[in-house]
């Protein structure tokens, strides 16, 4: 049994909670147990021959052995009853099997042998890589960007089409910012295309920032300044009080 197991592993109740989703009291219950109590398939909706319980059977002898994605297909097909009871009823599967809920990392090299699964990088991290310099990445950063990359071509045209533009950015290519539009209208990215119309319709203050030498970072700093003051008093601050504030520094 997972809850066991955990326990045995050294985790705390709160942690085995976090992982199974049962309640303090069913985990305490469980290790006070004597034996791993095991719940008789109910009734109902999931009756054993019902044309319910055969299809959920067939899905999870095929290797769907999620509850919320069992019970997500069943609903989809029609299945009147809750997510609680489907979780209930494949709980006794589970523990034929000798185990409740999915498998864990920490115990796969302890109790079962089996190399623990690589984990998988937060989406802030791999769009630093995706768009950052090569050097700056490690080879294993590296490595991981090959294979999304390979995965996803239409990724990769996202790349590209994003590096292109902050180079034009950087650059203050003025000449090549027409271009640039049209290969994100034509990158076949909705998220490009989208963010591409919005630039057209702005496109003369984005030209005049790419042209222009002066840039209005003081006007936005200085009132980004005076809202940290205004909210410092809860925003009952007159004017008199706040050009005041501003003029000392505060």
């Amino acid at each position: 049994m997972q809850v066991m197991a955990l326990a045995e592993a050294g985790q705390s109740v709160r942690a085995i909670r976090r992982e199974t989703g049962l309640s303090r009291m069913t985990i305490r219950k469980y290790l006070r147990a004597a034996a791993c109590p095991v719940r008789a398939p109910r009734a109902g909706l999931l009756a054993p021959g019902s044309s319910w319980e055969k299809r959920l059977r067939e899905r999870w002898d095929a290797g769907c052995q999620n509850a919320n994605t069992l019970w997500e297909e069943l609903r989809a097909a029609g299945f009147p009853g809750s997510a609680g009871t489907v979780r209930r009823h494949v709980g006794a599967w589970r523990a034929e099997q000798g185990r409740r809920g999915r498998p864990i990392a920490r115990l796969s090299n302890a109790v079962t042998g089996t190399p623990a699964p690589q984990p998988v990088p937060a989406p802030r991290q791999v769009k630093w890589w995706l768009l950052g310099a090569d050097e700056d990445r490690t080879e294993e950063q590296r490595a991981y960007v090959r294979r999304l990359l390979g995965a996803v071509p239409l990724l990769a045209t996202a790349q590209q089409v994003a590096l292109e533009f902050g180079r034009v950015v950087r650059e203050r290519d003025h000449a090549a910012f027409p271009g640039w539009l049209q290969q994100a209208e034509a990158s076949g990215v909705p998220e490009l295309r989208s963010v591409a119309g919005g630039m057209r319709r702005d496109r003369a203050a984005i030209e005049a920032a790419l042209l222009l030498p002066w840039s209005q970072g003081q006007t936005e700093g200085q009132v980004t300044r005076l809202k940290l003051v205004k909210r410092a008093m809860y925003g009952r601050g007159g004017l008199d009080l706040l050009l005041g504030r501003l003029r000392r520094g505060a």
